[in-house]
């Protein structure tokens, strides 16, 4: 019996003005009012040390699942696949617990980031819990030696219903990065009443930049694009903004 794709890889079609349509300010008053230039850098920092968590997910998932998944009548497969998901949440909790001390951060867009970000990571959580829970039943049945009569066609489909719930939960993810795309963006337009500037220093982007360059691999480069998984999507947006330099830095 094979297992269902990995669950923490999912490919997106692009639908962008869904995604945010609600979320982004089109008044300027509104855009200065809830994104003070206040912290930026900090946390963009700490928010990506918080996707690099889910890289190592990302990235582990695809390797036990090729090795485990193909026989899980082994109990051997059936316990890496536990043994992953226990790891998967780990860094899931470190991941949110780095942006949890931005809950009271005087910028409205921080807060809007902060909360759909944990929430992604919790929803995953309790989602990998249920699906220890599918493979720590199955594994029941093997040590009993009894895995004819385990219901296979219901493990099935539960992973499938699981794997659904997975991907509606990432949404969460692109959302927070996408405004974390305009979080960078500086709360003072120029005389013209354009924002053309980053909220942040040359200083402060080169180190920005050093650390996305960390997410190596085609699949985080270019723009946001159909095909790359939430994670992937996540890295380019606010990849591309840091590299665009048609955007000034403060102190340019």
């Amino acid at each position: 019996m094979k297992r269902i794709l990995p669950m923490m890889v999912f490919v997106f079609l692009l639908n962008i003005p869904s995604v945010v349509g609600d979320l982004l300010y089109t008044d300027s008053e509104k855009f200065r009012e809830h994104n003070p230039d206040v912290g930026k850098y900090d946390f963009v920092k700490d928010y990506l040390n918080s996707l690099s968590y889910l890289k190592t997910n990302e990235k582990r998932d695809r390797e036990v699942t090729a090795k485990s998944s193909g026989a899980l009548e082994k109990i051997e497969n059936v316990q890496a696949l536990i043994d992953n998901l226990i790891m998967d949440n780990a860094n899931l909790r470190v991941a949110r617990n780095y942006l949890k001390k931005y809950k009271g951060s005087p910028n409205g867009l921080v807060l809007k980031v902060t909360d759909l970000f944990i929430k992604a990571c919790e929803d995953q959580i309790e989602f990998n819990n249920q699906e220890r829970g599918l493979f720590e039943s199955l594994r029941q049945f093997l040590d009993k030696d009894d895995f004819k009569n385990f219901d296979k066609d219901k493990f099935l489909e539960d992973q499938k219903s699981l794997s659904d719930d997975k991907r509606e939960a990432l949404k969460g993810l692109l959302e927070a990065s996408l405004l974390v795309n305009k979080i960078l963006i500086s709360e003072n337009p120029d005389e013209f009443g354009e924002y053309v500037n980053l909220g942040i220093t040359q200083k402060e982007r080169q180190k920005l930049l050093k650390k996305i360059h960390e997410f190596d691999g085609g699949d985080y480069q270019g723009e946001l694009r159909e095909g790359q998984t939430f994670l992937q999507g996540s890295v380019s947006v606010i990849r591309e903004i840091l590299e665009d330099k048609s955007w000034a830095a403060l102190d340019d």
